[in-house]
């Protein structure tokens, strides 16, 4: 079957100049279960969290940076490369795309590339700085 002129997949590639079927990545999937155990790792970072209320000198995004890399997981910029921002304002709102680390095969036999594949969820966090200048914040996997 053919749609305005394209009859596969293949061919509309062709037909946009270099790029390969490999050059589309689809998210990877995270199960329930283990975004439920993503959200208990940032949720904790929370101020209302069951933890108590705890509000932060600074906004803690390298805490909770750690707690999504030990379950294999990274945040992510907009090129698919590890988050190396910065985080600025007295009330923010952000989502930061959680990803995984993968090895291709690379040119050569034996030879490998690492990228970074986005995931179907992100990292929602919000943060509002107080009059005495502490941050209240609200973090979970969205």
């Amino acid at each position: 079957m053919e749609f305005l002129g394209v009859s596969s997949v293949g061919h509309l590639l062709k037909k946009a100049g270099d790029m390969d079927l490999e050059d589309l990545n689809m998210p990877e999937r995270i199960t329930a279960p283990i975004k439920k155990k993503l959200f208990n790792a940032v949720h904790q970072f929370g101020t209302n969290s069951d933890t108590g209320n705890k509000y932060w000198d600074h906004i803690p995004i390298h805490e909770m940076m750690e707690a999504i890399e030990q379950f294999g997981y990274t945040l992510l910029q907009e090129d698919n490369t590890p988050w190396e921002g910065m985080l600025s304002g007295a009330d923010e709102s952000i989502v930061i795309p959680i990803g995984v680390k993968r090895r291709d095969r690379g040119e050569s036999e034996g030879e490998y590339r690492e990228s970074y594949v986005p995931t179907n969820a992100g990292l929602a966090l919000s943060w509002y700085k107080m009059p005495s200048g502490r941050y209240e914040i609200t973090a979970y996997i969205s």
